[in-house]
């Protein structure tokens, strides 16, 4: 949370100097903005060929994402045969 405070004077006499200053008070939110990208490599292989899908997360901030959680429902007639080496970038 953080307070701000603000005052005012004058040269000249203040007939109500109780009114003068004032403050304000706000609880600052972590906003993050991610987003999603998924391709294909080839998006029509042969029967029997593996398909191999490129699942991106992308967080545009400005504060840093925290417990993203990615779900990708393969189609009844496709299977999970791998997953390639997880990246993180902190920027």
């Amino acid at each position: 949370m953080y307070t701000n405070t603000a005052n005012v004077t004058s040269t000249e006499a203040d007939s109500n100097s109780a009114n003068n200053t004032n403050s304000i008070s706000s609880t600052p939110r972590d906003v993050a903005d991610i987003s999603l990208l998924k391709t294909v490599v080839n998006a029509t292989p042969n029967v029997g060929e593996n398909a191999v899908f490129n699942l991106t997360v992308n967080n545009a901030g400005p504060s840093v994402a925290t417990g993203i959680i990615v779900t990708d429902q393969l189609p009844s007639r496709l299977f999970l045969c791998f997953i390639s080496t997880f990246r993180y970038n902190h920027i």
